[in-house]
């Protein structure tokens, strides 16, 4: 069987992974310092802005400073700027730019400023209804001269209140008829480039986290027939606001490759390499014209 037909039964697996997330009726309502009121679904609240998604616009996102208050029905993770979080409902608050929560032993209200993430925790009675990503897959056939494209794309996240696993893969395989050249060499056949990676991440308390990854890939062009690699690495906020963000992180990862060409193949091993690094970012709300 050849790397396409393979190709098309991993995307029916990954595309009823993806189409049985998100079928939950929830409606969350986003009441606008212009007096609107907007109805949709939150994906997330982060970097000074909050991406929703509507039946007609699809995903968008709202500046953070034009939001009055939010009501929201589904299960969510409340962050604050010192790293304490809580888990609840968003209820419809009495004042403006402030967040009423609701969690299972208590409610409360606080400033809105106050707010750095906002995160959907699906509580779904099945495991599969809990995933959330997107996927896509496309075949290409030249009939002219037999050569067919297939490509795949998914991304796929599980969260939880205390850890996020996800999972990334993108392929594309080329099959294209064999030729005996004059000088004796075969071309065509199937060419890939592939790549998976699955992470995870671990959330702590006190603003820091953890994780680990490991990721294949396979560049048949580029002689590569397999790469693994395996890191890990943990980290820290050290200041995180609505505008300001400023994070440590150390890592360390170790790899193997397999190179293969058409005289021989060779495997080098990479015992390990570190890394820290500093990420600083600012978000600022772009002037009005």
């Amino acid at each position: 069987m050849s790397c396409s037909h393979h190709l098309i039964r991993t995307a029916l697996l990954l595309l009823l992974m993806t189409s049985s997330a998100g079928h939950a009726a929830k409606t969350d309502v986003f009441m606008l310092i212009n007096g609107n009121a907007v109805t949709g679904v939150i994906k997330r609240l982060e970097f000074g802005s909050l991406r929703y998604s509507t039946d007609s616009m699809g995903t968008v996102s709202i500046d953070r400073e034009d939001i009055v208050s939010v009501t929201s029905n589904q299960d969510l993770q409340i962050e604050l700027t010192d790293g304490t979080r809580y888990f609840g409902k968003l209820l419809t608050p009495d004042d403006r730019f402030v967040v009423a929560i609701k969690t299972a032993s208590q409610d409360l209200v606080l400033p809105a400023e106050q707010i750095v993430r906002i995160t959907p925790i699906d509580t779904a009675e099945h495991i599969w209804e809990r995933f959330d990503g997107s996927f896509a897959f496309g075949i290409k056939a030249e009939k002219a001269s037999a050569i067919v494209t297939s490509d795949l794309n998914a991304d796929i996240s599980y969260r939880t209140r205390k850890y996020l696993l996800g999972l990334k893969a993108s392929s594309s395989v080329t099959d294209q008829p064999q030729q005996v050249q004059p000088d004796g060499t075969v071309t065509g056949g199937t060419t890939a480039r592939q790549n998976t990676e699955l992470n995870y991440q671990r959330f702590r308390a006190n603003r820091w986290f953890m994780g680990w990854f490991t990721r294949w890939v396979r560049n048949d062009e580029l002689g590569i027939s397999s790469r693994i690699a395996l890191g890990g690495a943990v980290g820290r906020y050290l200041v995180q606001t609505n505008k300001n963000q400023f994070s440590i992180t150390g890592s360390i990862q170790g790899a193997r490759r397999r190179t293969r060409t058409r005289m021989s193949a060779r495997t080098s091993a990479k015992v390990a390499s570190s890394s820290a690094i500093c990420d600083a970012t600012l978000f600022r709300k772009p002037p009005s014209r």
